[in-house]
C-alpha cells in the first residue's frame, strides 16, 4: 500500500503518526505532526512543560490540517493518529491520540502504556465485548478520535511515566499490532540482543502475518549515558514516511508537498512555542543561579560559626563567659580534646 505513516526518532523526543484519508492527505496529516513534533527533540526538564508543548503541539496540527482543507477541498477528511514520548529527565511524558501504540517493556514483562481510540476499544471499555473477541471484530480499525477533519479539536491523552535503565521502549502503528499479539512482541522485544534486530525481526513477521497497512517500528532503550545535552540536541533526528528528510534542508524551493506541509508546520509551531520556552529557560536559570548564591551564603556562614565557635574553644581558659550554659556545653569539648 501507499506509505501514509511518518515518524521522528531523536535523543528525546519519539513520534509515530499514521495518516489516513487517502494516499495525498494521509502523507500531509501526517507530515505536519511530524514537522511540529521537530520542534519538540530538545532536553525539557520541566514536566509540566513537556505536558504543555504535547497538548500544544496537537491543537497546532489540527489548526494547520484545518487551514490545508480549506484551501483544498480535494483533502476532505485527512487525518492522522498520533503517539508521542517526551524524555523529561527520569519520566516519560507521553501523548496519545488515535490507534498507534506505545508500549515499554521491563524486566521481561510488556506493558501497553496507551489506550486506543477506536470503537472497539470502546466496546471493550464498556463491558460489552471481551478483549479476545475485539482481536477478531470486523469493526476494530474504526478509530473514533484523531487529528484531523472534525470541527472540535480532539483533546490527546497526556501522562507522565515512571522510566529506568534498561527499560525498552516501542512505539507502532496499527500495521504492527493489527497482525502480532501482544505476547509475541514481549518475545522478541525481550530477547533480541540489539534494537535493530527486535524492528527488523518485527517487521518481518508483520509482513509473513499478512499485514495491508503500513507498517511504522520505533525501538528505543532508556540508559544512563554521560553525553552532554546539547552533543544530543545536535543529533540529526531520524525521519521517515511522507515528508523524508528533504524538507530539513535549507533550500525549500524543491520540496514535495508532503515536505512543504511539514516545514511550513516546523516554523508555525517554532514561532508560537519559542517565547514560551525562552521564557522557562530563564527561569530555570535564574533560578539555578539563586540556589547557588543561596548554597554559597549556607557554606560561607558554616565557615564563620566554626572559626568563631574555634577561637571560643581555644581561649575559654582566659575568658570569662557568663552564661553557664555554654560553659557547660563547650567546657567538655575542651578538655577532652585541649587539654592543659
Amino acid at each position: 500500500t501507499e506509505n501514509q505513516d511518518s515518524v521522528l526518532a531523536s535523543p528525546f523526543l519519539l513520534t509515530v503518526a499514521d495518516g489516513m484519508g487517502g494516499h495525498v492527505g494521509g502523507n500531509i496529516a501526517s507530515s505536519i505532526v511530524i514537522g511540529v513534533s521537530s520542534v519538540l527533540q530538545k532536553h525539557i526538564s520541566d514536566q509540566d512543560l513537556a505536558i504543555e508543548l504535547l497538548k500544544d503541539g496537537v491543537l497546532c496540527s489540527q489548526k494547520l490540517i484545518a487551514e490545508c482543507i480549506q484551501k483544498n477541498d480535494s483533502l476532505t477528511g485527512m487525518g492522522t493518529t498520533l503517539t508521542s514520548v517526551m524524555l523529561a529527565d527520569d519520566k516519560l511524558v507521553v501523548a496519545q491520540i488515535g490507534d498507534s501504540r506505545a508500549y515499554i517493556l521491563r524486566n521481561g514483562d510488556l506493558t501497553q502504556i496507551t489506550t486506543d481510540h477506536t470503537f472497539v476499544q470502546y466496546l471493550v471499555d464498556s463491558g460489552r465485548i471481551t478483549e479476545e473477541e475485539a482481536i477478531i471484530h470486523p469493526q476494530k480499525n474504526i478509530v473514533i478520535k484523531v487529528i484531523g477533519d472534525f470541527d472540535v479539536p480532539f483533546t490527546p491523552d497526556v501522562f507522565v511515566l515512571d522510566i529506568q535503565p534498561g527499560d525498552r521502549l516501542l512505539l507502532c502503528s496499527d500495521g504492527l499490532t493489527g497482525v502480532v499479539s501482544n505476547a509475541t512482541l514481549a518475545n522478541i522485544i525481550d530477547t533480541s540482543d540489539t534494537l535493530e534486530s527486535v524492528s527488523k525481526s518485527l517487521l518481518d513477521l508483520a509482513l509473513k502475518a499478512g499485514s495491508t497497512d503500513n507498517i511504522s517500528i520505533i525501538v528505543a532503550e532508556i540508559v544512563s549515558d554521560s553525553t552532554s545535552v546539547s552533543s544530543l540536541e545536535s543529533v540529526t533526528p531520524t525521519i521517515d514516511g511522507g515528508p523524508g528528510m528533504d524538507w530539513i534542508k535549507s533550500d525549500t524551493s524543491q520540496l514535495s508537498i508532503e515536505g512543504k506541509s511539514a516545514h511550513n508546520a516546523r516554523k508555525v509551531f517554532y514561532e508560537l512555542i519559542k517565547e514560551q520556552i525562552k521564557k522557562t529557560v530563564g527561569e530555570s536559570i535564574k533560578q539555578k543561579a539563586k540556589d547557588t548564591f543561596t548554597l554559597k551564603k549556607i557554606i560561607l556562614l558554616s565557615i564563620f560559626l566554626f572559626i568563631a565557635l574555634t577561637i571560643v574553644l581555644v581561649f575559654e581558659q582566659f575568658l570569662y563567659i557568663p552564661w553557664p550554659w555554654l560553659n557547660d556545653l563547650i567546657s567538655p569539648y575542651f578538655t577532652k580534646h585541649l587539654p592543659r
